[in-house]
């Protein structure tokens, strides 16, 4: 049997992220952190936002724990509200007052201002052929451990696997691995010594019950173990509030997003996962019953970044998952605003023409409402034009 990964043909597609995910590498060259933006700590009842960018007759929006706030953003707190914000450097502020803006002290490597339309990227997406293609889920990118944790999706067929690292074509090592379960994980051997800083290729092996490899075309995925010193740099710069109480959960996304914001985005994904209790690989996903509103789990925002952490890897299969689980969150704890961009972030990786149509369709009514026009609203109606163009009629989308 043969199989391997293929690339879609590169086209233009809109991947829409927020500053806060535009990377900053953090390097051993003394170049500064990427540092993250104003997020909802928490919150005690109902609030609404007017952002700073949207025109001034568009009406407030609700407001959601874990969304990201800027300096000049307006937030309105209903009926007492007490609306509590992380800062950027790490401090807590509440906002308590009618049309009141976050009073977070701006920090050097945070962009002040909510340009959403700047992030427009072009991106040829990795599309998995089902059950008979294999891709590593962890390490991938940018790594922070030199010691990572290894995970992968099973293979059809595959009675065994076998790890394989090698350095610049040199063989580092490689172990078998059997084991019956749906996703596979590997801990680093601890008969072999921690990867220096530098670039590696990792190769999972699928082989059959005689150890034959199932492919002869196994993808690779490239791996960086960076220095010592950036990781710390990186651990030391996400600091918890000075408060008796800290919120666990929040905290683990702040440092979810400091990661991300500096480009180890299988790190970000594996720490936010946890935060949220969630694994999209193993098919872990969303539950509601114990939930309480105003929570992390409750707001879409995470789940959103999720898909955009999942697309810088390659893994649009997870990426698509988490997208679809930002939506369901978003429609049943009423954010629009995350309605709509997990809608246009599903839309981009959709490839039913309908349902694609359809998804850029809903983001479309949202930004339309807040923006009027500019190049975001025609960007993403540009998508729709495309899709009618190719499908020849234009589809009926259902409420």
């Amino acid at each position: 049997m043969m199989w391997k990964t293929r690339k879609s043909v590169s086209f233009c597609i809109l991947v829409m992220t927020f500053l806060f995910s535009r990377p900053l590498v953090a390097q051993d060259t003394g170049q500064p952190l990427g540092s993250d933006s104003n997020i909802v700590y928490e919150m005690t009842g109902e609030a609404q936002i007017h952002r700073a960018d949207w025109n001034s007759t568009a009406p407030s929006q609700p407001l959601s724990v874990a969304d990201e706030v800027n300096n000049s953003d307006v937030i309105v707190p209903v009926n007492g509200t007490n609306v509590t914000i992380l800062c950027a450097d790490g401090s807590l502020v509440q906002v308590t007052k009618m049309m009141e803006t976050p009073p977070c002290d701006t920090v050097a490597g945070n962009t002040v201002g909510r340009s959403l339309s700047d992030n427009l990227i072009d991106t040829a997406l990795l599309n998995r052929g089902g059950e008979d293609v294999q891709l590593l889920i962890t390490p991938n990118g940018k790594m922070l451990s030199n010691q990572p944790v290894f995970q992968w999706a099973a293979i059809k067929n595959a009675t065994q696997y076998q790890v394989v690292i090698t350095q610049n074509g040199k063989l580092v090592w490689k172990k078998d691995y059997i084991v019956p379960a749906k996703v596979r994980k590997m801990d680093y051997p601890k008969d072999e010594a921690a990867l220096a800083p530098g670039d590696y290729a990792v190769k999972i092996e699928a082989l059959n019950i005689v150890g034959q490899p199932l492919s002869l075309d196994t993808p690779v995925t490239q791996i960086t173990i960076v220095p010592e010193a950036v990781s710390k740099t990186i651990l030391n710069s996400i600091k918890a509030p000075k408060v008796k109480s800290v919120n666990k959960s929040m905290m683990a996304y702040r440092t979810a997003r400091v990661y991300a914001n500096n480009a180890f985005y299988a790190d970000a994904i594996k720490t936010l996962e946890g935060a949220l209790k969630i694994n999209i690989p193993e098919g872990t996903n969303l539950t509601f019953k114990s939930d309480k509103p105003h929570s992390l789990r409750t707001g879409a925002m995470p789940y959103i970044l999720l898909g955009n952490w999942y697309t810088k890897i390659d893994l649009s299969d997870y990426a698509a998952v988490a997208f679809r689980n930002a939506l369901i969150v978003a429609q049943q704890f009423d954010q629009p605003e995350n309605a709509a961009w997990a809608s246009v972030q599903q839309a981009v990786l959709l490839t039913d023409l309908r349902q694609k149509y359809c998804g850029f369709a809903d983001g479309s009514k949202f930004f339309s409402s807040v923006f009027g026009s500019g190049s975001l609203v025609k960007q993403v109606q540009q998508q729709m034009a495309d899709a009618v163009k190719a499908l020849g009629y234009e589809p009926t989308c259902v409420v």
